[in-house]
């Protein structure tokens, strides 16, 4: 990050983190986690008022644009159910600064909403490895998780490098992207890009320093209108839905004022370089403006990226010509040999400045001690339910109003009868 803060931290609602969080990176967003919020629904209401609200409550957090609408459509749904007295619901609602899309969507945070991407690498070393290896296997086996993820990433970036995308539209701007950003965020910015098509857009008002859009999805049931500002002094268009700003890619909404505008290419101020084929190309910059060379020159992907370039080059020309083509597969032959003697050289020095100077130190097994977090694992409030009403063992659960013991089903219940 060379020195700077990062922009947006997502962790769930650990008091202590979020103390430790503010001491650090003062300047740093933190954001909890919507997943471990949107989880906690179904503890914290009944089974009644989860079932029959819940979309309503996530409509209100995931489709709402701006604060004011968010809190008008929370509002609506906490007054229909009568819940302005659950307690929890007035918790996670004043917090709503810190976990809301419309709340937070202005910094940007690659599309993450949630900690599960931290979630996702532990799950990835823990199929390597367990509480049971010594220090020395543990080691090796990190190496091994380590490795495998770097040999995928190179998988991505040979196919970033030599596949061309599919192209779905005549478009110069398509070719543009196809030809900057990787695969995978190139085809998000061709659904976007797709779906920009089935808009209208409608001039509302005009000023010396803006023109402000309604874009309306014409095959929409619902029609819902997305604001679109384009600032005359800046020459830079927003919108209200905020994607650009938290996940670095134009939203459909922009497109289609592209399209109005008749911009052909995509200008460079919308083109994250984070999302590009190049962007780990470049050099490699630490705090004190010092070069990383392990990261930049000497990498395998920037030194496999020269060799096939060149490769490629020289092959392409050689066809045309059996003379050319023979004589690059002689030297080709030649180069192959030499290269097995530069690296068994190189193994060589290997071994022999291993072996070299001072015997080798010889470490021992750490005593095996309980860690912090280790032994058995915690359990949610779903799961201590259960097994609470297991140990009881009064009877059979009732689906429908969640008591156990009760003589009657969810068929019979008197709580869903009266409803």
């Amino acid at each position: 990050m060379s020195g700077d803060d990062p922009k947006m931290i997502i962790t769930d609602q650990d008091p202590a983190m979020a103390k430790a969080i503010s001491l650090a990176f003062p300047f740093t967003f933190h954001r909890f986690c919507i997943w471990h919020i949107l989880n906690k629904f179904s503890e914290r209401l009944s089974k009644t008022v989860h079932m029959e609200n819940y979309r309503h409550f996530h409509k209100c957090i995931w489709e709402s644009n701006t604060v004011e609408e968010f809190d008008a459509l929370w509002k609506d749904v906490i007054d229909k159910e009568k819940l302005t007295e659950n307690e929890w619901l007035q918790g996670v609602y004043e917090i709503r600064s810190k976990w809301v899309p419309a709340y937070v969507n202005h910094v940007f945070s690659a599309g993450m909403s949630s900690s599960q991407r931290a979630e996702s690498n532990h799950a990835i070393f823990k199929r390597y490895v367990s509480k049971t290896n010594s220090l020395l296997d543990f080691a090796f086996r990190v190496n091994r998780a380590l490795s495998q993820q770097r040999h995928e990433e190179l998988i991505v970036d040979n196919k970033d490098l030599n596949e061309r995308p599919m192209l779905r539209l005549p478009l110069q701007i398509e070719k543009q992207i196809s030809e900057i950003y990787t695969c995978k965020i190139f085809y998000i910015f061709q659904d976007e890009l797709w779906n920009s098509l089935l808009h209208a857009i409608e001039l509302v008002r005009e000023n010396e320093d803006c023109l402000v859009y309604n874009i309306v999805n014409q095959e929409d049931g619902v029609s819902k209108v997305f604001e679109v500002l384009y600032d005359k002094n800046l020459d830079f268009v927003s919108c209200i839905c905020k994607k650009f700003e938290s996940e670095g890619i134009t939203c459909t909404h922009m497109l289609a004022l592209f399209k109005k505008l008749q911009t052909s290419f995509m200008p460079n101020i919308y083109i994250l370089k984070r999302w590009t084929k190049a962007a780990k190309l470049e050099k490699v910059i630490n705090g004190d403006g010092v070069e990383i060379n392990d990261c930049s020159d000497k990498s395998i992907l920037l030194r496999r990226t020269k060799l096939f370039h060149l490769a490629s080059n020289v092959i392409d020309k050689a066809v045309l010509s059996e003379a050319a083509s023979k004589l690059v597969i002689e030297n080709l032959e030649d180069a192959q040999e030499k290269v097995k003697l530069v690296m068994k050289s190189c193994r060589s020095e290997g071994v022999l400045e291993k072996n070299s100077g001072m015997q080798q130190p010889h470490f021992n097994e750490p005593l095996q001690v309980m860690a912090k977090g280790c032994g058995k694992r915690l359990k949610g409030g779903k799961e201590k339910a259960k097994e609470k009403a297991k140990r009881k063992d009064k009877g059979r659960r009732c689906n429908g109003c969640g008591l156990v013991g009760q003589s009657h089903d969810k068929r019979n219940c008197p709580l869903l009868i009266k409803r």
